[in-house]
């Protein structure tokens, strides 16, 4: 079979239909073509006009049109060595990293570095480039095997003086592996001088490697100052100060003008965005939960029943929302408005449930409210099959109307004689239980947590869930069979159960 001729004209035609072009210009053959390799495997013929961060503008061999190719759309290599040419270096190689631990405090912080010392009454920790005292009184916990980069704990100085001090100046195997750490603790400076010195003990010894890696650190070492000032955004980013760390990369475009790491900070800007909004997220789920209790409390030690009741209804939640934007504001970042924290709050990472009580406050719910939510129907399919099972059923049926007479005789009474009754059981009901009541109280009722199925009624421990109990009578001084008689179980209030709520 004959094959066709395909002529390189013809060839470059069919490549290049595939790609709008930007502009047209005369036909010319550039001094420095370029075969240009894409990442799904074709190519195309040219000359790269002008570059930045975000990609290269390539003139086509065929007919000198301009076309627009991101880096991502190169083949890996072939953008890596062009990023190179024109220093678009990636300053997140990989870094140095090294063992450290991390102390929980007594305050709920935590610090992360190196244990130098453990006498005495303080440990003494390397981080940041410091060395910390501190207190053993303050360390709830350590735990060790945490991994983090060798420049969050040491100085570059003091982690380039230890490797160079035990590195042999006549081995180029050596002084490369030096160089190769140089580039891992962002010193492209000595890395420079360290692949030369390899190169020169031994010029043979992975040349070709030596060379790259040589003109890829003197690209780095140019743009030192800028890869620090990236790295220092990296440490904020660390330390939770997210406002500085954006602060700084808003001014990053300004200070390094026509900067080829432009791309590079652009992706910190969008890392460290994520980074704040997964801290703001976690603080306002944690903080929410704290404001609630300690809310709850505070208004137990103060308020009477009726404002109780209503500050759990309504000023409640309004309340911790203010207090958790006080607190991300303090902690993280003055961006959070009291809307951030309600969305950040719906979206938080629903995990274990929590639970609520009303206790022995249960009774003022009333026997409906006590029991809303559940079903308290039950069907009694058991046979009668002996006199204490009659017995049994007999009593309950006894219970029960003693209770609705009880029921009809309450609601007889007037409303002021009920909250009188309400407010002095509120007033020798202990803080802890008046707390767990009114945190109950906004759980059910103010929507802004997740409530588990429905409530859990546990028994009265003191009537067993029937609210009245029987007393036997004794028979007195004039003889005679003795009774029995039936009282409203005077813990539970007649309500017979114990309501609980689960929530997060």
């Amino acid at each position: 079979m004959i094959q066709p001729k395909v002529t390189l004209a013809t060839l470059a035609a069919l490549l290049l239909s595939s790609l709008p072009l930007l502009a047209q210009g005369p036909l010319a053959v550039p001094e420095d073509v370029l075969m240009l390799r894409l990442a799904d495997g074709s190519i195309r013929w040219g000359s790269i006009d002008e570059h930045d961060p975000e990609g290269v503008r390539f003139r086509l061999l065929e007919h000198g049109g301009a076309v627009r190719v991101s880096w991502s759309l190169m083949d890996p290599t072939q953008e890596q060595e062009l990023r190179d040419r024109f220093g678009y270096v990636d300053v997140s190689s990989e870094e140095l990293t090294i063992d450290a631990e991390r102390l929980v405090l007594a305050d709920g912080g935590e610090l992360i570095g190196v244990i130098l010392s453990r006498e005495g009454d303080n440990f003494l920790v390397k981080s940041d480039g410091n060395l910390q005292a501190i207190p053993k009184v303050r360390v709830k916990s350590i735990s060790g095997g945490v991994r983090v980069a060798a420049l969050d704990v040491y100085t570059r100085e003091e982690i380039y003086a230890q490797e160079r001090a035990r590195t042999p100046e006549d081995s180029a195997v050596a002084q490369l592996e030096l160089a190769r750490t140089c580039e891992r603790i962002l010193d492209f400076g000595h890395a420079v001088e360290h692949y030369r010195a390899a190169r020169a003990l031994d010029p043979d010894e992975s040349a070709q490697e030596v060379d790259f890696a040589l003109e890829r650190a003197v690209v780095k070492a140019a743009q030192q100052e800028q890869i620090d000032y990236l790295r220092q955004v990296d440490t904020l980013r660390k330390r939770q100060d997210f406002d500085r760390a954006l602060a700084l990369l808003a001014e990053f475009p300004t200070r390094f003008q026509d900067s080829p790491l432009t791309l590079d900070a652009r992706k910190k800007e969008e890392y460290v965005l994520k980074a704040r909004d997964e801290a703001v997220r976690g603080l306002v789920q944690s903080r929410w939960h704290y404001w609630l209790e300690r809310l709850a409390r505070d208004a137990a030690k103060t308020l009477s029943y009726d404002e109780a009741v209503a500050y759990a209804g309504e000023q409640l939640g309004q309340d911790i929302r203010q207090r958790v934007e006080d607190d991300v504001k303090k902690r993280l970042t003055d961006a959070v408005q009291l809307e951030d924290v309600e969305r950040f709050w719906a979206t938080r990472r629903k995990l274990r449930y929590r639970v609520a009580s009303f206790g022995l406050g249960t009774w003022i719910l009333g026997e409906e409210g006590a029991h809303a939510g559940t079903d308290t129907a039950e069907v009694d399919d058991k046979p009668v099959v002996s006199q204490k099972d009659k017995e049994r059923k007999d009593l309950e049926e006894k219970i029960k109307r003693f209770l609705e007479n009880q029921e009809r005789t309450r609601k007889a009474r007037s409303g002021a004689d009920d909250g009188e009754d309400t407010q002095a059981f509120w007033n020798t009901f202990p803080v802890n239980n008046r707390a767990q009541w009114i945190r109950a109280t906004y759980v059910e009722n103010s929507g802004d947590v997740e409530l588990r199925g429905h409530p859990t009624l546990t028994n009265c421990s003191s009537c067993g869930g029937r609210g009245a109990r029987e007393v036997i009578l004794s028979s007195g001084t004039g003889g005679g069979n003795p009774g029995s008689d039936l009282k409203k179980c005077s813990v539970c209030r007649g309500v017979g159960v114990v309501r609980r709520v689960y929530y997060r």
